[in-house]
């Protein structure tokens, strides 16, 4: 009887597939790699990177007035501002989780009426 060779098409595929994967993670978390790849090939910025770096479907696109490091790649990781935040309801998460005990104050018509407590 003849042995046959294993069939290392499988193993390519898992390689590439790690391949890409790591690709990716060090694109999202190494700015240094980030600055690398959008200098080399600016269309990844814009196709795949800004997924990777906002969450998919939750930042907004690459070159839009609120993407800081557009306009200065240098500029690294903005501070979160709530105002504006606010004044951009279409980047509000659909649903939150409170892990912790919260309290929030309880409003009508523009004046705090006293609190309520999300366990």
């Amino acid at each position: 009887m003849k042995e046959e060779e294993p069939n290392n098409n499988s193993l390519y595929l898992v390689f590439v597939l790690l391949v890409v994967i790591g690709v990716g993670v060090a694109y999202a978390r190494l700015p240094a790699v980030r600055g690398i790849v959008d200098a080399k090939a600016p269309w990844f910025k814009e196709k795949v990177g800004h997924f990777l770096v906002s969450g998919v479907g939750g930042g907004e696109k690459p070159g839009s007035d609120g993407d800081a490091s557009a306009a200065n790649p240098a500029a690294g990781p903005r501070p979160f501002d709530i105002t504006v935040f606010a004044a951009h309801p279409e980047s509000w998460p659909k649903s939150i989780a409170i892990n912790v005990e919260t309290e929030f104050p309880a409003v009508l018509n523009g004046k705090q009426v006293g609190t309520l407590r999300a366990p």
